[in-house]
């Protein structure tokens, strides 16, 4: 089974676990860094996994929703706060595959593209779609057995709909209305009505509004709109009447009147239509022709803007849109700007919502909006213009569920002219304006435009404001796209500034961690350190206190423990990654970020030389990895992890061993790369260099060669891109292998190449000295012994200030290259020196004292 759309299928297994059609998966076990701030594909592949064994029932499946808050979006992503398109549908294609399906519910996350695959669904019957990226809704007319639908559907298709008797609710602007009045035979009251004298239409309809009306009301309702027909005067007295008249003749009455009259009478005969009329297209086409007709005749009043809000509160998608903008139109002009800024804000925020997706959208409506706060911004001694007598219903209000307490339609106007229950207006509405319109112009990807909107809107912001850390984090995203990372930096510690102590942890850690994360881009280790022991005292504190968790810390830790290898401190590195793991293995993290995290640690046990805890560690990553099932990704991981434990099976001389686990990672690899070539053949060519250094560990040199040559080939591939350190290590390891086979001229050549390759990339002391070493051995087996020692003498000089430095990591490769610079040299004091601080290096080694 195939869903194009991955969310397409988590809303279809969604469905299908709650109408117990199939089992819930076992619940996952979070990696916090995928569960808080992004999906994990992983638990997402996963569940698609479980919905593909269960296939069999998706055709079973009679109703689909897919609304924020389902719980397979937090399976997914614990820590989705709803505010992104992570989970939206944007296409249908597979739904086909849901044959028995008869319901497509309310969904405010199923945004389609393309309508056409749900022509594929014959059982079909109703259907709910609040939002769609087509204006095409055609393909409904093939849907045979369709009898609902709810949406924007356009004119045309819900026309014909309708004509096959589909109940269609439709959100967008409708024809006009025309009406047409029979006029059969009339009876004797009808003759009564025609033959009143108009001096007493008012009387006869306040005579009839009082008590129960004829029983002939149909042949009344053609009486007075064929009397109307011919004088205005009586369809305007009907006016008073037509609410009169009882259920089922009220709305008639009205229509006819509506179709009859002009100017402001026809717009109150509207307004009686809308009020009466239970079909959401009527209410909404009298409403919205009844507000064009007062602001022709009237321009911007109360009752204009009132009218518009009803409207407004009446329809919804594109016609909410529409009728928001023509409320903007319809203020421009006016002396208030405070109603203005307010529906701009509402338009902005509704645009947000329904075209979030489409980038660029809505930008001069913000553009809009902040244009007029400025000018709104007055000086203090500038008088505020006073709101109309009768004030305006807000639209927060008119907008609102009927029963919200939050918002009330007589919140007085206080003085000054700013109503109380104003949400745009005051000191932080041009900031909220410009963070809102930077975030736009981010979406939009014009971010340099966004740096300055943004920086200008949290320096509006007082430092304790709630908002302020939020719009820094935006700047600082920009920043942080843009390369600009010194700003970044800055803004980063003004974030966390911004936070206070008493905050909720999810924001204190984020502000925590993403200034760590900007001082290690902008390659700031010390202070990416600083920052990094802060968030994990910070984590041990919130844990301690109740709201932090496990997990979170064992993340700070294995970040930490990275800057610690990069600050040269790899007992500390060490230490961090042994309590994340031990964090990680108690339940705070999946089997990936396991495995990553000991692998971590047996490299840096490594690095200080223990060996058989390194190999413990590694064997246990090696395991971990094997959990994670098989992927391209998958194999990617589980080679390196091969290759971490091969290594640590060398340095204890089990080098069968090692040959064995490498020749498996090599295997692996090779899958990976059958895969996704492009992205794993440099693993490859890694993988299949580490099998030639434990080969020729192991004297099978010649079985070195080989795979050595194959890796060469695969990074000589890449080697356009400029010299890197893959190429020169491998080189040297198919050198060292072509010495052993006496090979001395193709090994020279190698080695020579692999060291001038080290001598062009910066901080590369430890390899180069090791390089040289190596270069020197297979001179001096060359015969070549001037050379040999200059190459030796290098290596002991580059070497030794890094040994000083990092004794348990490069003491050893000292004592060789010392080892090295005497047996190549002639014999002298120089040479027994050499000897000697060589042999003093390997008695303190062997007793370890460093």
């Amino acid at each position: 089974m195939v869903f194009p759309d991955p969310n397409l299928g988590l809303a279809v297994l969604n469905k299908l676990i709650d109408a117990g059609l199939v089992p819930a998966p076992a619940p996952e076990e979070y990696d916090d860094d995928f569960g808080y701030f992004e999906v994990d594909t992983e638990v997402r592949d996963r569940l698609l996994a479980h919905l593909a064994e269960h296939r069999a029932a998706v055709a079973e499946l009679t109703e689909l929703s897919w609304d924020g808050g389902d719980d397979l979006q937090f399976e997914c992503w614990p820590g989705w706060d709803g505010e992104d398109d992570a989970f939206t549908v944007t296409s249908l294609a597979g739904i086909e595959q849901c044959r028995g399906l008869r319901r497509l519910r309310h969904s405010n996350l199923i945004v389609p593209d393309d309508l056409t695959p749900l022509a594929g669904l014959a059982r079909l019957e109703d259907i709910e779609l609040e939002f769609v990226a087509t204006r095409d809704w055609s393909p409904l007319l093939r849907i045979p057995s369709l009898r609902r639908v709810i949406g924007p559907v356009d004119a045309g298709t819900a026309e014909a709909l309708r004509a096959r008797g589909v109940f269609v609710r439709s959100g967008h602007s409708p024809l006009p209305l025309e009406i047409r009045c029979p006029l059969p035979g009339l009876t004797g009251i009808v003759r009564e009505v025609l033959e009143l004298p108009p001096e007493e239409y008012e009387a006869w309809v306040r005579e009839h509004g009082r008590g129960e009306l004829p029983t002939e009301l149909a042949a009344l309702r053609r009486a007075v709109v064929a009397r109307a027909a011919l004088d205005a005067g009586f369809a305007e007295a009907l006016l008073v009447l037509a609410p009169r008249l009882g259920p089922g003749a009220s709305l008639p009455a009205a229509r006819h009147t509506a179709a009859l009259l002009r100017g402001p009478a026809r717009a109150e005969a509207l307004e009686l239509v809308a009020g009466l009329t239970s079909d959401d297209r009527e209410h909404f086409e009298a409403l919205s022709e009844a507000v064009a007709i007062r602001h022709e005749h009237a321009g911007v009043t109360t009752e204009t803007l009132d009218l518009n809000a009803r409207l407004i509160a009446a329809a919804w998608g594109p016609a909410r849109e529409a009728a928001l903008r023509r409320r903007v139109a319809m203020l421009r002009p006016a002396p208030h700007r405070g109603l203005l800024i307010e529906a701009l804000n509402v338009l902005v925020e509704l645009v947000q919502d329904t075209g979030s997706r489409q980038a660029g959208v809505g930008l001069d409506d913000w553009r809009e909006l902040v244009a007029v706060l400025r000018d709104d911004d007055p000086p203090a001694s500038a008088e505020a213009p006073a709101w109309p007598a009768a004030r305006p219903v807000p639209l927060a209000y008119a907008l609102a569920a009927p029963d919200d307490p939050q918002v009330s339609p007589d919140a007085p106007a206080p003085s000054g002219g700013r109503p109380a229950d104003d949400l745009y207006t005051g000191p932080a509405a041009l900031a909220r304006a410009l963070a809102g319109y930077g975030g736009r112009l981010v979406e939009a990807e014009r971010t340099d435009e966004a740096v300055p909107v943004l920086r200008e809107a949290a320096d509006r912001l007082p430092d304790g404001a709630q908002e302020r850390a939020g719009v820094l984090r935006h700047l600082l995203g920009a920043l942080r796209g843009l390369g600009r990372e010194d700003e970044a930096v800055t803004v980063a510690r003004q974030r966390v500034e911004a936070t206070p102590p008493g905050a909720e942890v999810y924001p204190m850690r984020s502000a925590r961690t993403d200034l760590r994360d900007v001082l290690t881009e902008a390659g700031r280790p010390a202070e990416a350190l600083a920052a990094a022991e802060d968030l994990v005292a910070a984590e041990r504190a919130w844990l301690a206190a109740g709201p932090g968790s496990a997990g979170s810390l064992a993340h700070a830790l294995f970040h930490v423990s990275d800057l610690y290898d990069r600050l040269d401190r790899p007992e500390a590195g060490a230490a961090a990654s042994a309590e994340a793991a031990e964090l990680f293995r108690a339940g705070t993290g999946n089997a990936r970020v396991l495995a990553a995290t000991l692998n971590n640690y047996a490299n840096r046990l490594s690095r200080l030389r223990r060996p058989a805890e390194a190999r413990a560690a590694a064997q246990e990553a090696v395991e971990q990895f094997r959990r994670l099932g098989r992927s391209a990704e998958h194999d990617r991981l589980l080679a390196t992890g091969l290759g971490t434990l091969a290594g640590a099976l060398g340095r204890l001389d089990r080098h069968d061993e090692a040959v064995a686990v490498f020749t498996e990672a090599v295997a692996v690899a090779r899958r990976a790369a059958a895969d996704e070539p492009e992205a794993t053949a440099d693993r490859l060519a890694r993988a299949l260099h580490g099998l030639a250094f434990h080969l020729s560990d192991a004297g099978r040199h010649a079985e070195a060669v080989e795979a050595g040559t194959e890796a060469l080939a695969i990074h000589r591939g890449r080697a356009a891109a400029g010299p890197f350190t893959g190429l020169a290590l491998t080189l040297g390891t198919l050198a060292c292998a072509l010495s052993e086979l006496g090979r001395h001229d193709d090994a020279r050549d190698a080695a020579a190449e692999g060291v001038d390759i080290l001598r062009l990339l910066p901080g590369e002391d430890g390899l180069r000295a090791d390089a040289l070493t190596d270069y020197a051995v297979i001179l001096s087996r060359r015969g070549d012994t001037t050379e040999a020692v200059a190459a030796a003498g290098e290596a002991v000089r580059l070497v030794r200030p890094v040994a000083a430095r990092l004794p348990l990591q490069y003491e050893a490769e000292l004592a060789r290259s010392l080892t090295v610079l005497a047996e190549a040299g002639p014999p002298g004091p120089d040479s027994t020196a050499a000897a000697d601080e060589a042999a003093a290096i390997r008695k303190r080694l062997a007793t370890g004292d460093h």
